[in-house]
């Protein structure tokens, strides 16, 4: 019986304690909805605020609180009736006018959000909050001069508002004047020293003048601060990418995707980080990943296409230049990387089109000028090329160690061209164009050398070839056409010496030995003449040249049987040969007489 009685008791007793806890009054129920609201407990606040309300019709602090509650649940709508209705109660409410104008704000109802601030501002123009908040509104309407101008009145009013000075960093920061959005954002740091902002945004301003050490720190105090901003560990990522510590970037970009999955930012620059260390799957596997939250992403198909393009993968690099430039027509670097898988392609004439497609959109694109000039050259279009190539250096100086020796080349090109249709001047000057850029291009020294033998300037042509000797010692085409200038000069011996060092570099030269037998029959030494023109004809059975040359040589010597052989060897291959048929008659007719 004692136990039931003691049970008993307790349960009075509880109840009883409930009863007492349990508000009663609408200022107890107001209370208690604060308490649940500074816990972020907002449906049982709202719940009291309504108790409070049913009690109190005309409780405006309930109204403005329950508001509040609303707004934090984001639930705007409900929260700006509740503003309203504590208008409604006392129109000039001020709180009531900036909290609506907040949530006409999140709304994005900007010009609603500016009505109630300018409002609460008619009532106390000494409001620095009200300033605070038009500013906030201005800032993201992009009129960042009235967003400054209010942000200084609330400072002017209070000094110490740190968010004001927040807000005026981040306007300074738009507008790329970091200076000064440091120097708020670290004002606002020294009233509140825990300013998550403060210390993201002043981190955002540090990495663009490249302070990038100090641009780290503030993120990671950020990071500190609010250890699940996927913002701040997104910026520090971007910032170690800019120092190009690709390792720590990568972390925190996989970090700020472990916080929020759907950041296409994010995927877009580990994938770039990942290009950089040439991982190019997993490059490709992050820029897919950007592109499946927002298939509009330019960017994340051009640099996927330089990825597939790195891998020799084409088709595919085209396929997603192609779909970046349906979302930016005028995207000059899609053009020119598309021109340049089109060009490993062989597709020459596209490559050559989205080269120009390229240039037409930017004037200054230097390397598009050398990649359309080197498809010119490939094509012997070497006015084109040349004109290309040197458009790319006046425009970039600086490309001078990678264009010159395609310009070098192009300029010798465009030399043997002329050459070959006997413009023997234009030929030169090409040359010496060549010359200019590579002074120690031996074959420009050959080839301008074989030019002035052809305009008979000898001496010309044997310093040419001398220059060229000099840089490559062991070039038998060299020596073949230095000795057939010493020919022409009749200067055998130095003919012979030439020709006999170009056998020696490559000994399976009919040419060369068909010339050093010209040089000994010029000095009548007939069995060295003869000599050589059979060793020519060892190599070339079918050397017309060869034969009537040694058909001479026999002829000198008397041995007409032989000459007569070889000439008649001449008319079998060539019936038409020059003069062989007036040659073999003589001999024969001198055979006869003898």
């Amino acid at each position: 019986m004692k136990k039931i009685i003691v049970v008993l008791i307790f349960i009075f007793t509880a109840i009883q304690a409930m009863a007492q806890t349990e508000p009663k009054t609408a200022e107890e129920y107001f209370k208690r909805g604060v308490a649940y609201a500074e816990k972020n407990e907002y449906d049982k606040a709202i719940s009291d605020y309504t108790s409070a309300l049913k009690i109190n019709p005309n409780y405006t602090e309930a109204y403005i609180k329950r508001g509040g509650a609303y707004f934090g649940k984001k639930e705007y709508d409900k929260a700006i009736a509740d503003y309203s209705a504590a208008l409604k109660i006392n129109p000039n409410y001020t709180e009531a006018y900036n909290n609506r104008g907040k949530a006409f704000h999140n709304k994005k109802e900007y010009d609603k959000a500016i009505a109630d601030y300018n409002a609460a501002l008619k009532i106390n123009p000494n409001d620095a909050e009200a300033f605070y908040f038009r500013g906030n509104t201005y800032l993201d309407q992009k009129e960042y001069d009235k967003a400054i101008a209010d942000f200084n009145t609330a400072l002017k009013i209070n000094p110490n508002l740190a968010e004001a000075f927040i807000g005026r960093g981040i306007a300074y920061w738009i507008q790329n004047e970091y200076d000064k959005a440091i120097a708020d954002f670290t004002a606002a740091l020294k009233i509140n020293p825990t300013s998550y902002q403060a210390f993201y945004y002043r981190g955002r301003a540090y990495s663009p003048k490249k302070e990038y050490d100090k641009a780290i720190a503030d993120f990671s105090t950020a990071l500190k601060i609010n250890p699940t901003s996927d913002q701040a560990f997104h910026y520090r990522g971007f910032t170690y990418f800019s120092k190009k510590e690709l390792d720590n970037a990568i972390a925190d970009f996989s970090a700020a995707l472990k916080i929020n999955p759907n950041y296409d930012n994010t995927f877009f620059y580990r994938g770039s980080a990942y290009l950089v260390r040439n991982e190019f799957d997993k490059a490709i596997t992050d820029y897919t990943a950007a592109l499946k939250i927002n298939p509009n992403y330019a960017e994340a198909f051009y640099f996927r296409g330089v990825s597939y393009a790195n891998q020799k993968e084409y088709d595919k690099a085209i396929a997603d230049y192609t779909a970046a430039l349906k979302i930016i027509p005028n995207y000059a670097e899609a053009f020119s990387n598309r021109g340049v898988s089109y060009a490993n392609q062989k597709e020459y004439d596209k490559a050559i089109a989205d080269f120009s497609a390229a240039l037409k959109i930017n004037p200054n694109y230097a390397e598009a000028f050398r990649n359309r000039g080197v498809l010119y050259a490939n094509q012997k279009e070497y006015d084109k090329a040349i004109a290309d190539y040197s458009a790319a250096l006046k425009i970039n100086p600086n490309l001078a160690e990678v264009i010159n020796p395609y310009l070098s080349e192009a300029f010798y090109n465009r030399g043997k061209t002329y050459g070959n249709q006997k413009e023997y001047d234009k030929a030169i000057a090409d040359y010496s164009a060549a010359l200019k850029i590579n002074p120690n291009s031996a074959v420009a020294f050959l080839n301008r050398g074989i030019v002035y033998n052809g305009k008979n300037e000898y001496d010309k042509a044997i310093a040419d070839f001398d220059a060229a000797l000099k840089i490559n010692p062991n070039s038998a085409e060299t020596f073949f056409y230095r000795g057939k200038v010493y020919i022409e000069k009749k200067e055998y011996d130095k003919a012979i010496a030439d020709y006999s060092a170009a056998l020696e570099i490559n000994p399976n030269s009919a040419e060369t030995f068909f010339c050093r037998g010209g040089a000994y029959l010029g000095r009548n030494e007939f069995d060295k003449a003869i000599a050589d023109y059979s060793a020519a004809l060892k190599i070339n059975p079918n050397y017309v040249d060869a034969f009537y040359n040694r058909g001479i040589a026999y002829y000198g010597k008397n041995e007409y049987d032989k000459a007569i052989a070889d000439i008649e060897a001449v008319l079998r291959i060539n019936p038409n040969f020059p003069k062989a048929k007036e040659l073999l008659e003589a001999i024969k007719k001198e055979r006869g007489s003898n």
